[in-house]
């Protein structure tokens, strides 16, 4: 039987050949800096978002923007954006951890989603020199807020059957005419990704700003959950859209949103996960305070079944997304063939109240190419010992200090010594 490699393989045919075992991306095996990627994310949902869902919920969308600009500062909306827009340029694994994370909160996880998936990715992988170095900048750190605008009253899955129109002028503008439906962020984005017909007949998608005239957001929706995000039309009546805020080409929008739609559901499929993992979690702990007959319910047969089987499924959707993350990771060759760069440490948003403002604004330390310094200072633990780097609680100088005198040795960067 034929056996597929690492990075040979297409598609599903790990189905039909012999797979090594030693290619196959598991949760078992991420790097100790996937893991303090995860731990800093965790601490973010617990200590930032859970503390004020009742706020969000009431919709306290200024409080939304807040939280949007604190995962900026922790680098969470730029993990596949390039450093050179304000990203972090972390591997599909991290991004998927990543996701996973944010899901203790379904709300703001479709906030989350709408920001890092749906408005800045499509601005990273189609807009032009121009537009990236205009929108990513403040949308990677949450200065600015994003939303994605496909649906319409009378389409939803069927993308191209869009009524929007944008009519050429005779300047080289457009004439936007049309609303969007059931737009997440909706009620409080200022940039939008919009898709709509030129002239009637060609899809495509463009960049419009909340503060154009003839942009407006209607009434929020009544949901029977994710009370704490904002959902509602986008009204579009004769917005003059410039020439320059064509997201790729004319007639092309499908590849846009079907692209951009596709990487995002691998990002929704670790959302589900991490929620799937908290709600078996919940599902434990009743079970176990919750006493019949003298006994936690958790003796029962039949409880005990259904978490088992709740766990096996997610267990399962673990190690699907884990081996697609596996998979699609950049790039194929050996490790020593790599262009070197600094890799990013990651500091908790505890620990980071602590540092002035410029050093807060990101949660890792880069050097040069031949060296990358770190310097690790949770505040959950007096000592952390990791990637051969001592930090305990202490002074900012002190800090700072072993920042400049140590150098990463992780085997999972690829900027350190040889």
């Amino acid at each position: 039987m034929t056996t597929a490699t690492a990075h040979g393989t297409r598609g599903g045919e790990w189905l039909i050949v012999a797979t090594d075992p030693g290619t196959v991306m598991t949760r078992e095996r991420i790097t100790d800096e996937h893991r303090l990627i995860e731990q800093s994310t965790a601490e973010f949902m617990s200590g930032e978002v859970l503390p004020v869902l009742d706020r969000l919920e009431q919709k306290d969308w200024a409080l939304n923007r807040v939280l949007l600009q604190k995962c900026g500062a922790l680098g969470l909306l730029g993990t596949n954006v390039s450093d050179s827009y304000g990203g972090v340029d972390l591997d599909k694994v991290a991004t998927l951890i990543v996701s996973e994370q944010v899901a203790v909160n379904a709300s703001f996880a479709a906030t989350f989603g709408a920001q890092a998936n749906l408005t800045i990715l499509p601005i990273y992988l189609f807009g032009t020199e121009a537009q990236k170095t205009t929108y990513l900048p403040a949308l990677v750190a949450g200065d600015l807020a994003g939303a994605y605008c496909l649906s319409e009253s009378g389409s939803g899955s069927d993308a191209l059957g869009a009524a929007a129109k944008a009519l050429r002028q005779a300047d080289g503008s457009f004439a936007l005419s049309g609303e969007k439906m059931w737009i997440t962020n909706g009620g409080f984005a200022d940039v939008f990704i919009v898709f709509a017909k030129v002239d009637g007949e060609h899809f495509t998608a463009f960049i419009v700003e909340r503060g154009w005239p003839g942009v407006s957001s209607g009434k929020e929706e009544h949901k029977m959950g994710l009370h704490g995000s904002s959902t509602t039309p986008v009204i579009l009546q004769d917005v003059a859209v410039p020439a320059g805020a064509v997201l790729g080409e004319i007639g092309k929008g499908h590849k846009v949103a079907f692209n951009v739609l596709n990487f995002g559901r691998f990002k929704l499929g670790a959302m589900t996960s991490g929620g799937a993992k908290n709600a078996i979690a919940d599902s434990a702990r009743y079970a176990a305070a919750r006493k019949q007959f003298g006994v936690p319910i958790a003796s029962f047969g039949a409880i005990r079944h259904k978490l088992g089987e709740m766990t096996a499924r997610e267990y399962a959707l673990e190690s699907l997304l884990y081996r697609a993350a596996g998979l699609s990771t950049r790039p194929s060759t050996p490790r020593e063939a790599r262009p070197r760069r600094c890799c990013r440490r990651w500091r908790s948003s505890r620990s980071r109240r602590r540092l002035p403002r410029s050093t807060a604004a990101r949660p890792w330390t880069t050097s040069s190419t031949r060296a990358c310094r770190f310097t690790v200072a949770m505040a959950s633990s007096p000592t952390i010992r990791w990637s051969g780097a001592t930090a305990t609680r202490g002074s900012i100088a002190s800090s700072k200090a072993r920042t400049r005198s140590t150098a990463c040795s992780s085997r999972a960067c690829s900027s350190r010594r040889p």
